[in-house]
C-alpha cells in the first residue's frame, strides 16, 4: 500500500461513523434499484458526488456486501471503471480456478535440474 497522504487521512477520519453508514446504505439502495453499475451510475442514482461513492466501494467489498462483476464500463473520463453489484444469489459461488499450463510442473523441472548437475556429457546424450 502506498503512502497515505495526511490530508486524505484527515478527510477520512472527519467522516463520522453515522455518515459512513448512511453512505453504505445509500450505495446498497442504489444497487437494489439499478442492479449493477460503476461508481458514476451509483452516485447518479443516489444524487451525490461520484467521489463520495468510489471511496466507499472497496470498503463495502471488504464487508462482502458488494462485489466486482468482472465487467468494466466506460466512465465520463473515457476510462473504464469496474461494475459493482450486490452480493446474494448473483454472487459468484467460487472464485475462478487458476489453470496451470500443460506439461511438466516446476517441481519436476527442479528435480531434473538436480539430475543434470551430477550428470556427465556422455550420460546426457546417450539416452
Amino acid at each position: 500500500m502506498g503512502k497515505v497522504i495526511d490530508t486524505s487521512k484527515a478527510a477520512y477520519e472527519s467522516l463520522r461513523a453515522e455518515e459512513i453508514r448512511t453512505l453504505y446504505a445509500g450505495i446498497i439502495a442504489a444497487l437494489k434499484v439499478i442492479g449493477k453499475g460503476n461508481f458514476e451510475d451509483i452516485s447518479s442514482q443516489m444524487g451525490v458526488k461520484p467521489e463520495r461513492v468510489w471511496k466507499r466501494l472497496s470498503e463495502l467489498k471488504d464487508l462482502e456486501l458488494i462485489y466486482r462483476t468482472g465487467e468494466k464500463k466506460m466512465l465520463s473520463s473515457r476510462r473504464f471503471g469496474y461494475v459493482w453489484a450486490l452480493t446474494g444469489d448473483t454472487f459468484p459461488k467460487s472464485q475462478p480456478v487458476e489453470k496451470s499450463m500443460k506439461g511438466q510442473t516446476i517441481a519436476t523441472f527442479s528435480r531434473n535440474i538436480e539430475k543434470i548437475k551430477n550428470a556427465t556429457q556422455a550420460s546426457l546424450f546417450n539416452n
